[in-house]
């Protein structure tokens, strides 16, 4: 069969029926589902229509990226914010200091399967709605821990709380693909990944003295501050979602028809909507949590990414115990300065935003215009999108031995923080382009995109009315890509915080605990320079990853076995 026909051929006998007279009894698993679809000819009232993201001004464009970078800010100052508390839970709640961290590791396994919300919901009511509906029962559950009288409840609260905060992080790529062209996108981009990783320094920074000051719940109140400044604004957004806008427009165009039939049958417009929610949220769910699996083992790219930054993620998150080893012990600072340690790691962050998006501009964004100069509107290769990763990669590994045979008490402390400032910079270098990288990857197509075995309509459609869609990993699998990162990333830095103390207890260091006044730890001699250097000589083992997927990534990814060269060209 020609590359094509089938998605013609769907295209064309959709144009033929409109969503009202469709047969729901008709056999076929999705057919009722794409009752709910608009019809495909129904498209954006030329190129200048106002509901088109595209055409949003441009305050209108910040107000949104705005909201999301502060949800995603918010639901990582959620997970540091706590750090500083762990020591005066422990007491309170007369537990291990161990059993003290759990709530923060349940907080960011919530986060880990936040995503799996996320999906069906804007895939069936849109981008908007994940923040209206996700973030409130967050803030509720945030507040209920905080308002905790016994440790059970504080864990179970805290991994809710994460769940439902964290769905509105997820939407951020998409509500970007949606208002920006792919060239523009790179500081948008940057921008949201950027501010994010932010809030693991900031929530130290903001909740230390709170905590010091007044007890641990303080940790839960200014996470929940933190996420009201990103969501009040989200209330004045609007939907940016194109299937979304366009399925609403043709709802209202055929009110009165759609009326006369609900009349006839009032439950069937419901029952459409549940099963066009039910399909959707099986399609994510199986591709969320089984497919990621296989693509870790199977997929070079996948595995190798998803393991680097699994490692960064565990190093970072390992700070919110190294830090108070470090300064508190070390340096005797107390629980407020030793949150304002972060401040070398959110000075880094903000850096490497910077240098990121100045290297994508001098290179990626430059090559393309070149080549748009010439008339030449295809992408560039997706390891393009590599040079700060490159650059980031070094950082990494550099900051880790610097921080861990400097940490002594015979060398000022200003050297741990640059060490940390330099960790965030080369954080943000590796994370975003990565993140990129993988986005940028070829889009799937051919005949496979029609076929209801491999997607459901609500899916299909989408693909077939936007074929270029944020530049992923292929529609097919590129969930499945994003999925493994996020899920082995997550845990790596929810189980991180875990271990982090016995590794220096291992290693010579004494942290039995004290007071929550210097964060918990007593540390009778210096740091031993091989707690930290484990961690370093596994970023060393890591670091060719990039250098090597720039020099070799496109034959790598020619030897997929899920290429879609080979999947277009099957038969259906």
């Amino acid at each position: 069969m020609p590359a094509g026909t089938a998605a013609d051929d769907l295209e064309r006998s959709n144009s033929t029926l409109t969503p009202d007279r469709r047969d729901p009894t008709a056999m076929g698993d999705d057919l009722i589902v794409e009752k709910l679809e608009p019809p495909p000819a129904l498209d954006w009232d030329g190129p200048d229509d106002p509901g088109n993201a595209q055409n949003w001004s441009k305050w209108k464009k910040a107000l949104h990226i705005y909201v999301f970078s502060m949800l995603g800010l918010a639901t990582t100052v959620g997970v540091s914010s706590y750090s500083p508390a762990i020591g005066d839970v422990a007491e309170r709640f007369h537990v291990s200091h161990v059993a003290a961290t759990i709530p923060l590791t349940l907080y960011v396994l919530g986060q880990a399967l936040g995503p799996c919300l996320a999906a069906p919901i804007s895939e069936t009511c849109g981008r908007k709605s994940v923040f209206i509906t996700t973030t409130p029962l967050g803030l509720l559950f945030a507040m209920g821990a905080g308002f905790s009288h016994n440790y059970g409840s504080l864990c179970i609260l805290r991994f809710l709380a994460g769940l439902f905060c964290s769905p509105s992080l997820s939407v951020g790529g998409g509500i970007i693909a949606d208002m920006l062209n792919p060239i523009y996108r790179s500081v948008a981009i940057a921008f949201w990944v950027g501010v994010a990783l932010l809030g693991t320094a900031l929530g130290p920074i903001l909740a230390g003295f709170a905590v010091q000051n007044e007890s641990w719940r303080w940790s839960q109140w200014v996470f929940i501050f933190a996420t009201l400044t990103g969501w009040i604004p989200s209330l004045f957004t609007s939907e940016s979602y194109k299937k979304i806008i366009l399925q609403r427009r043709a709802r209202l165009r055929s009110r009165a028809e759609e009326g006369v039939e609900s009349s006839r049958n009032p439950n069937k417009t419901a029952l459409s909507r549940w099963q066009a929610f039910a399909s959707t949220a099986k399609f994510f769910l199986t591709v969320t949590l089984f497919r990621p699996f296989a693509l870790l083992v199977q997929e070079p790219i996948v595995a190798s990414f998803s393991i680097y930054l699994a490692v960064i993620f565990a190093v970072l998150f390992s700070f919110f115990e190294a830090f108070p080893i470090v300064f508190a012990g070390v340096y005797k600072f107390n629980l407020g300065e030793t949150g304002l340690s972060f401040f070398g790691l959110f000075i880094g962050v903000t850096i490497g935003m910077a240098v990121h998006i100045f290297l994508d501009r001098i290179t990626y964004y430059k090559k393309m215009l070149a080549r748009q100069a010439r008339g030449d509107f295809s992408s560039l290769q997706p390891e393009e999108r590599l040079y700060a990763a490159m650059l980031g990669a070094p950082l990494i590994t550099i900051s880790m031995f610097w921080f861990g045979w400097t940490s002594r008490a015979d060398v000022h402390w200003i050297s741990a923080e640059l060490a940390t400032m330099v960790f965030g910079i080369g954080a943000m270098g590796v994370l975003a382009p990565c993140l990129q990288y993988r986005e940028s990857l070829p889009l799937f197509r051919g005949p496979m995109l029609a076929s209801s075995s491999v997607f459901p309509i609500s899916v299909r459609y989408m693909l077939i009315a936007r074929p270029t869609v944020l530049e992923v990993y292929g529609p097919l699998y590129g969930a499945s890509a994003v999925g493994a990162n996020n899920l082995l990333r997550y845990a790596a830095g929810a189980v991180s915080p875990l271990y982090t103390r016995q590794m220096y207890a291992a290693l010579g260091i004494d942290v039995s605990p004290t007071s929550q006044f210097n964060a918990g730890y007593s540390v009778a001699n210096a740091p031993s320079q091989w707690a930290v250097s484990l961690l370093a000589f596994a970023t060393l083992a890591l670091l060719p990853v990039p250098f090597v997927l720039f020099k070799y990534g496109e034959a790598i990814r020619a030897r997929s076995r899920y290429k879609p060269a080979e999947m277009a060209m099957k038969p259906e």
